[in-house]
């Protein structure tokens, strides 16, 4: 009798659990609609790669994860996929699984050689200049006895992400306040906001903006990178129950927009030297910033780039004067028992500005470790 209830509930835990969290993970390991997934690989035996190859025991590993690793060498940054790991979610014309991240970064990035300027500024040009190029693709084995993995080079940008740029700026004597790194940085943001209104008018959305994905190659000059979750407007992801789950604007255009301006506000905070100020500043919502993300916040169902554009122009970083008696945004109370409470302001604005799209829980549920990822 035992026996029977253990794998009754069994049953009931693969049909209520399992499979209902590997259908999420299918819609969202579902291919991206690319327009061109014909690619061609860089010759391995000649040329730069055949030479970046020869000078593999100079790499420098700068990080591990899930999906592979990545390496420094000299100005390139190379990227390794796993086989196996990491999600292969669309396919190549002679049907080889592909990463997404591969196809998107040559189609909306393009291409380039090192001696052909990938690291000149955007500054002026085309806004597909501010998402990072590729240097070369091709498919290698990591070491002389592993299988062959993606390789995916992309220049080295010396600023790093926003959060370096955020650290660094906090130690600057004498520091900024939030209101100068407002001005500094607005215009970066909005260049940010053209990059994207660019990519929606592909067809693409980017699905993953926050400040580990906007690279800097001068302080004032901001590219999108990490495309591996890039995907077409009407992607099944973006109407899932895992999209909504982690309070996703169904909109993935809107969905885009919000999160830059998450991720302008984040790089503002962090280089704050005192982030409880900005955390009251945002509830209070005088600030040209906090003004802005209140608005943005209230019409984010139908939000786009264009619009946060063009409403940031209005609550410029300069603005000082502000008539609360005609403000039409809606912002809730300050937060805790206690209005200086910082720890209640700090899981508030936390709250609010939040860009994680963590799918532990899911693998865990739809049992990843045992049965793999489902990829379609």
């Amino acid at each position: 009798r035992i026996i029977l209830l253990l794998l009754s509930w069994a049953l009931l835990h693969v049909y209520f659990v399992v499979l209902p969290a590997r259908k999420d993970l299918i819609e969202k390991y579902a291919p991206t609609a690319f327009s061109d997934s014909d690619l061609a690989l860089w010759d391995a035996e000649t040329g730069y790669v055949s030479t970046l190859l020869a000078q593999r025991d100079d790499w420098t590993v700068l990080g591990a994860g899930f999906e592979g690793k990545t390496f420094l060498h000299n100005e390139s940054v190379i990227k390794t996929f796993t086989p196996g790991q990491s999600a292969f979610r669309n396919c190549n014309a002679d049907h080889t699984r592909v990463p997404a991240e591969v196809l998107a970064a040559l189609e909306l990035g393009g291409s380039c050689s090192p001696e052909d300027g990938c690291r000149q500024s955007s500054s002026g040009n085309t806004s597909q200049a501010a998402i990072l190029p590729v240097e070369a693709v091709f498919i290698a084995p990591a070491t002389p006895e592993g299988p062959p993995e993606w390789h995916l080079v992309t220049p080295l940008l010396p600023g790093g992400n926003l959060h370096k740029l955020a650290e660094r700026l906090k130690e600057e004597h004498p520091p900024k306040t939030r209101r100068e790194v407002d001005i500094a940085f607005r215009p970066a943001f909005h260049r940010l906001l053209d990059t994207l209104h660019s990519l929606h008018s592909k067809g693409y959305c980017h699905d993953d903006v926050k400040p580990e994905n906007v690279f800097v190659r001068t302080d004032d000059d901001w590219v999108l990178g990490d495309l591996g979750q890039v995907r077409e407007l009407h992607h099944p992801y973006h109407s899932s129950r895992l999209w909504a789950e982690r309070d996703q604007v169904p909109d993935c255009r809107a969905n885009d927009a919000i999160r830059a301006l998450k991720t302008y506000l984040r790089f503002v905070r962090g280089a704050s030297t005192d982030p409880s100020e900005f955390n009251a500043e945002l509830f209070q919502g005088q600030e040209p910033w906090a003004r802005l993300w209140w608005w943005a916040k209230a019409d984010a169902q139908e939000m786009t780039a264009a619009e946060l554009r063009a409403r940031s122009e209005v609550e410029h970083a300069r603005r000082v004067e502000v008539d609360m008696s005609e403000d039409p945004v809606q912002r809730p109370d300050m937060p805790g028992p206690v209005l200086g409470n910082k720890k209640a302001l700090a899981v508030a604005a936390n709250r609010q500005l939040t860009t994680d799209m963590s799918e532990s829980w899911t693998r865990l549920r739809g049992l990843v470790g045992i049965l793999g990822l489902p990829v379609p």
